[in-house]
């Protein structure tokens, strides 16, 4: 019976903190002219869990069709490819960025507008999935500086 309630034990706790070991920061959206229908997300999403984890797809109801794409390096020129996942080495994180992997999104059903934070689910190879909130952005989101103190 012992091996039988451990493994119970285990599963219950590896189901309950799976979301915590995913997190996410500074995850935008590129805003675009309003007449584009097509933009992409960046961001970075780090694993802090001992298990690799694989990004399989991406959703989000504001768009009709959410692809993971890659740069690849074909015959000196840069192409940007499809990909069916992305790992995220445990420990380590994903660096969505223009120029290198990146969330495109196609298909948008309305202009995206300034600051809007739009929800997108991450889904992984394990079944676990991952709502995040990204940003609408002109462009990438600085790292805060010590220097600017905004006064309201």
């Amino acid at each position: 019976m012992k091996k039988i309630f451990l493994a119970w034990v285990l599963f219950l706790s590896s189901a309950s903190f799976s979301m915590e070991k995913i997190k996410v920061n500074n995850v935008w959206i590129k805003l675009l002219p309003s007449a584009s229908k097509v933009t992409a997300a960046f961001g970075e999403i780090e694993n802090h869990s001992k298990d690799k984890k694989t990004l399989v797809s991406v959703e989000g109801d504001f768009a009709e069709t959410i692809e993971i794409h890659t740069h690849i390096k074909e015959n000196g020129v840069m192409k940007m490819r499809k990909v069916k996942e992305l790992e995220i080495p445990s420990h380590g994180k994903l660096v969505l960025e223009p120029g290198g992997d990146h969330i495109m999104i196609f298909g948008l059903k309305k202009p995206l507008k300034s600051q809007e934070k739009l929800k997108l689910t991450l889904r992984f190879k394990d079944n676990s999935e991952q709502i995040i909130w990204a940003k609408v952005l002109e462009s990438a989101p600085q790292k805060p500086s010590k220097h600017h103190h905004h006064h309201h």
